[in-house]
């Protein structure tokens, strides 16, 4: 830790025991707005809500009133609003209320302390009079509605303002004069801002400044959640106070990123802001409470590093000052083994792309095949969570009410009673075998228009808190119920709608906010739209890759698109050119097996096989029909065989991943309306019994589609289809109508092969047929079913001898490029294919000179060589198969010389503001560059140079008395010597308050401690760390 560090938490400590204020509201920009119902009720004021219209949770209203007069002098019922300037400047002050009358009982008292100046200006400018800080009555003429009008003289309006300092603290305070007036919000502002925009209702709430107290900010660490390998293990942080509609932004204007790290595993986890810490009990908007989730992969002690800017969109731009006490945080907790078993992902572990057609996880090495339902895409539409709707005439909610008798007593809800049906339906889809469920996340222009994760259907920059933490309470169960969680991002008609479909500010915090907030999660992929057809090939390619630089855990990232879109939206992404990692396939239902067969071929060749889902089949009216039956629907659609044939063991035999279920619009329960999962119960039921018969009886991660084998030349959907581990396994479906027999090629094979028949239709146990056995050598008949030759059939066929001898894996190094050249100190990134013909790659071992540097377990196989001193390198890469075989690459050279320029060599800062408690800094160096702060020696934060190379640093809570500063700056190659010193006088006597060196925007409030007091600490400081001798 930091010196720096280490002072700021000793003054908290020692500042802990000293008592504090309530937080203050920051100005920022020349603007504070605050609700009235910030401030505790005092007195006679009561919190309302009858009055349409307000802002925030409520309005105040004055209950009281002098029972003779209707009115009450002032000091009765103070309600105190704190405020920090840092902006110096002439603001301001008007208040939304409403009266009760137009001209009697129609006022408030109200008195600002902390400001140098408080007037009263008549509307033309042509009077000032002086205000202080004694009470002034401050009136409304407009009755019985909401009203900006603040003013103060009778029959003269004057306007108010107050005049503050740089650094000021200060107090609004608000005393009950007329009966039934009520007050909504109060802000202040400097002629930078316009009125209308500092009154318009929809900006959000300042941001109040943590550590005054009140609304917490004490930087205090938790780890809750079960501690054990692959389970959810949630840090919270008690930080700055903010709200979903506070300004700064709690979403965009602070960057919270938790490195949570066991040896040389690490995992960079993005955070968010988490309102009161329980908002889908309380619905909470605001709090101080800051959250990361981390799955760890192994047992043991885990360290945590919480890392904390602030700045105008730095959750997604990066930079911005350090905000203390928070930053640097660091701590341990312990992780014992799983304890959970059967489907719970929990006991089998994160599901990763490892560079195969089939996910895996990573606990138990299960590899994983999907089917599930794909409908309804609007299940997040529901009745039970905050902040959903239904659009005029059509009401889409889902509440689930048929599946509540299938949650069971313990099960998660929200509200007591809320969520039961939702729950129900996971449950029940679980308990058919099936694994998997998809929705969309923001549906906004779509074809349902009723999901979002915005608290407000036009904002794009705010998200709502106690929906998102409902929704986890959802996907959380789903974890451990074994289902595969399929995030559908955008859909067709809203591609577009973020940043005009490129990778803006928009994009990359939607995307930022959903990896933050359920990145956790075990089983899952991110889809980057439904029916993509209107973006650019480099904004897919951008998409893409901000969800691999992002998301710590590299879950895969799929694509959907239309049928007959794929040639243009799939080719220009295979290989390297995109970090996508499988295909969503949308096609007819007659024409999934060739589809799949396609892009998984299409992929392998290019150098990275996709994970190729077939997640809906048309036609649109279509998909998958209710079964027979089914209220309300009367017969239509494909029959069970086809899409038994053409679809579920289609997409299967052809190598694919698996299937989910869409429902077409022309049928009760549609993919918009669906309400009861059981209206396709049959289809869940074949669907598990294709997913047995691959886990139970087939090495399907080594067997490739080879149709030809049974006479299928062209592979044509509608014929029978073998999937080939050449020589010993063979799995052959025969669809209904083609007599129940196929006939299989075994030229040039050998030995004997056992004949076992499997039932699509109903399960169960392998059977014999008519042909028990058969030999190698030349095209065999496989015989006739036990029953039923009519319907379809699936055999099985295995070699009843030795297994063919195991071949090697293939690697080479893909990056960087042999004869590449870098400056010193070099960050590469490396990275190697690998491939196994007839089996997987279980790890790809990076050497330099031959000593093994880095090992990967999953595909991508990256290599994060940081930190390269000049030199020359030999770079290799060693892959091992699953039977143990490892092939080294050819190495490739790479050469690290020495810098060319040193480091940059800080202009000396110049000074603004000496004398004042809030001295600020500024100065140019090269742009990037991150600029240092010494006070006395010790550095108290850093900041980011700008584009133009300018940079900027106030100093607060400095103690009164004289200090030295310098300041050193840091690029790529090195850190320069310590600009002249720099002298800079604190005047005053008490109220310094904070951590010494925080930025001036994350300062922290007074603490009450007097300058000497303050003074004394910091002396203590220094010679506790040894920097200044007693």
């Amino acid at each position: 830790m930091r010196i720096g560090t280490l002072i700021q938490v000793v003054f908290l400590a020692l500042f802990a025991t000293a008592g504090t204020a309530a937080d203050p509201f920051q100005e920022s920009g020349g603007l504070v707005v605050m609700e009235v119902e910030s401030a505790p009720l005092a007195g006679s004021w009561t919190k309302e809500t009858y009055r349409g219209g307000h802002t925030g949770s409520g309005c105040y209203e004055w209950r009281k009133g002098n029972t003779s007069t209707g009115i009450d002098a002032a000091g009765a019922g103070i309600l105190s609003y704190p405020i920090s300037i840092s902006t110096a400047g002439r603001y301001r002050i008007q208040l939304r209320s409403q009266p009760s009358a137009s001209t009697d009982y129609n006022d408030v008292w109200m008195r600002v302390q902390g400001a140098t100046a408080v007037e009263a200006v008549r509307s033309n400018g042509t009077d000032v009079r002086s205000l202080g800080t004694a009470w002034t009555k401050v009136y409304n003429n407009s009755a019985n509605t909401w009203s900006w009008n603040s003013n103060t003289v009778d029959n003269d309006a004057h306007f108010i303002y107050a005049e503050f300092a740089a650094g000021a603290s200060a107090t609004l305070e608000l005393s009950g004069r007329s009966t039934q007036f009520s007050i909504d919000r109060i802000v202040l502002y400097t002629s930078a801002v316009t009125t209308a925009y500092a009154t318009s209702t929809d900006r959000g709430e300042s941001a109040r400044v943590a550590g005054g107290g009140g609304g917490g900010g004490s930087a205090n660490v938790t780890i809750s959640g079960e501690r054990k390998q692959w389970h959810k293990v949630t840090l919270t942080l008690d930080g700055p106070s903010a709200s979903e509609s506070a300004t700064p932004n709690p979403f965009l204007d602070y960057r919270m990123q938790v490195t949570f790290s066991k040896g040389a595993l690490s995992y960079n986890v993005p955070g968010y802001f988490a309102a009161d810490g329980n908002a889908a009990e309380s619905s909470a908007t605001s709090g101080n409470k800051w959250r990361a989730h981390v799955s760890p992969d192994v047992t043991g002690t885990w360290t945590y590093t919480i890392s904390f800017h602030q700045g105008t969109n730095v959750a997604v731009n990066g930079g911005g000052a350090t905000l203390a006490p928070y930053h640097g945080l660091t701590g341990t907790f312990s992780v014992a083994a799983t304890d959970k078993t059967g489907r719970d992902f929990r006991g089998k572990g994160r599901l990763a792309y490892v560079g195969e057609r089939y996910l895996r996880h990573q606990g138990n090495n299960e590899w994983f095949i999907k089917a599930g339902a794909d409908a309804p895409e609007n299940f997040l539409n529901n009745t039970d969570i905050d902040g959903t709707v239904t659009q005029s005439g059509t009401d889409r909610r889902h509440n689930w009410s048929a599946h509540i008798g299938d949650w069971q007593s313990g099960e998660p809800v929200w509200k007591s009673t809320k969520g039961k049906g939702a729950i129900g339906a996971i449950n029940y889809l679980a308990g058919t075998g099936c694994n998997v469920f998809s929705f969309l996340t923001m549906n906004i222009n779509g074809d349902s228009k009723d999901v979002w994760p915005y608290y407000d259907f036009n904002i794009r920059t705010r998200m709502d808190c106690s929906k998102l933490d409902q929704w986890e309470r959802l996907f959380e169960h789903g974890d451990q119920r074994g289902m595969f969680l399929h995030f559908k991002t955008q859909e067709t008609e809203n591609e577009t709608l973020l940043d005009g479909g490129a990778v803006g500010t928009e994009r990359k915090l939607y995307y930022r906010e959903l990896i933050a907030r359920f990145g956790h999660h075990l089983g899952l992929n991110w889809n980057l739209g439904e029916e993509s057809a209107d973006q650019t090939t480099q904004q897919r390619k951008d998409m893409a890759q901000y969800f691999y630089d992002t998301d710590p855990y590299r879950h895969p990232v799929v694509l959907h698109t239309y049928p007959g879109q794929q040639e243009a939206v799939y080719r220009p992404l295979l290989g390297s050119a995109s970090k996508l990692m499988g295909a969503s396939v949308q096609i007819n239902w007659d024409e999934v097996h060739n589809e799949t067969r396609q892009w998984i071929s299409e992929s392998a060749a290019a150098g990275k096989v996709w994970v190729v889902a077939n997640d809906e089949q048309g036609s649109a009216g279509d998909g998958i029909p209710p079964q027979a039956g089914w209220a309300g629907y009367g017969g239509g659609g494909p029959n069970r065989n086809n899409l038994r044939h053409q679809v579920l063991w289609g997409n299967l035999m052809a190598g694919g991943a698996g299937v989910e279920a869409y429902f077409g619009y022309s049928h009760p329960d549609s993919d918009l309306s669906c309400r009861d999962w059981r209206s396709r119960a049959d289809w869940w039921a074949m669907s598990n019994h294709a997913l047995v018969f691959f886990r139970t009886h087939l090495p399907f991660t080594e067997m490739t589609s080879n149709d030809p084998l049974v006479g299928n030349a062209t592979s044509a959907n509608n014929g029978r289809y073998c999937l080939a581990k050449t020589g010993a396994t063979y799995a052959v479906y025969i669809p209904a109508g083609q007599g129940g027999s196929a006939d299989l090629n075994l030229s040039g094979q050998s030995g004997s092969f056992t004949v076992k028949w499997y039932n699509p239709r109903s399960g169960g146990a392998l059977q014999n047929g008519s042909v028990t056995s058969v030999s190698g050598g030349a095209t065999r008949s496989l015989g006739t079913p036990p029953a039923d030759s009519a319907s379809d059939w699936v055999v099985l066929v295995t070699s009843a001898g030795s297994p063919p001898t195991n071949v090697p894996p293939t690697v080479s190094i893909s990056a960087p490029g042999n004869g590449a050249s870098f400056t010193a100190p070099a960050n590469i990134a490396a990275a190697a294919l690998a491939t196994d013909s007839d089996g997987t790659v279980s790890k790809v071992e990076f050497l330099v000179g031959g000593v093994l540097q880095h090992t990967e377990n999953l595909a991508p196989y990256d290599f994060a060589w940081n930190a390269v001193p000049a030199g020359t390198y030999q770079l290799s890469a060693r892959a091992t198969d699953n039977n143990g075989a490892a092939t080294t690459s050819a190495a490739i050279t790479v050469t690290v010389v020495a810098p060319s320029s040193p480091p940059p060599t800080p202009a000396s800062p110049s000074l603004s503001g000496d004398g004042s408690a809030t001295p600020t800094l500024s100065g140019v160096t090269q742009a990037g560059a991150e600029v240092h702060i010494l006070v006395n020696g010790v550095e108290v934060g850093s900041v980011i140079a700008a584009g133009n190379g300018t940079w900027s640093y106030t100093l607060v809570g400095l103690p009164p008395g004289n200090h030295t500063v310098t300041v050193t700056a840091e690029n790529a190659g090195g850190t320069s010597s310590a600009s002249p010193p720099l002298a800079v006088t604190v005047a005053g006597s008490g109220g310094g308050g904070g951590n010494p060196g925080s930025a001036s925007d994350s300062g922290k409030s007074s603490c009450g401690l007097g300058g000497g007091v303050a003074a004394v600490l910091l002396a203590m400081c220094l010679v506790m760390f040894g920097l200044r001798r007693p």
